[in-house]
């Protein structure tokens, strides 16, 4: 039996390849792996980054696609701060991304912010599957990340703070938002 993705994972990848990223937000199950592996296919030097409860299942899946990338886990970037720069990846899927969420007082989340920041060029597919709080400033580096000038979310603290109050005093504004935004595959 062959494999049929469904019409938005097709679009995600197209997505992917036309914008240079991708925030993916669907629950568990609904094929997000599937679009990480058919995103990290085209890539020189992929780099996977996921919980370590994650690792084994994860690369897993995405070899059984015939994936080549590295992998590692959030808590080996936070115990080298040079693991990225030596890696040099020209794209990261960062999967169960929820982990992120307080991305500054992470080490693992700073050390991604700043090779992004270092390295423009390098794509992103954010991926989470567990639901978010629903504050902006929970997610709004990774729709960043993922969309760069893209990104509906500020980019200045103050700006995100205020788009978050925004955000969760009309949640539906802001889903309309986040759905209408190329490169956002969200599922509420």
């Amino acid at each position: 039996m062959t494999f049929q993705p469904h019409s938005w994972q097709v679009r995600a990848v197209e997505a992917y390849y036309a914008l240079g990223g991708l925030f993916l937000g669907q629950p568990p199950g609904a094929g997000k792996t599937w679009v990480i592996a058919q995103c990290m296919a085209q890539e020189q030097r992929p780099l996977v980054v996921c919980p370590r409860s994650a690792m084994t299942q994860t690369r897993k899946y995405l070899e059984k696609f015939g994936i080549v990338a590295g992998y590692v886990t959030y808590s080996q970037i936070s115990r080298d701060p040079d693991l990225l720069r030596r890696f040099r990846p020209t794209a990261i899927a960062v999967d169960e991304a929820h982990v992120l969420k307080n991305v500054k007082s992470s080490a693992w989340g700073r050390r991604i912010a700043r090779h992004l920041h270092e390295d423009p060029a390098c794509r992103v597919v954010y991926s989470t599957g567990s639901p978010m709080h629903r504050w902006l400033s929970d997610y709004a580096h990774g729709l960043d990340w993922a969309l760069r000038s893209r990104s509906p979310a500020p980019r200045s603290q103050a700006g995100i703070e205020r788009a978050a109050r925004e955000a969760a005093a009309n949640p539906e504004a802001w889903l309309a938002t986040l759905r209408s935004t190329p490169g956002v595959y969200i599922d509420a």
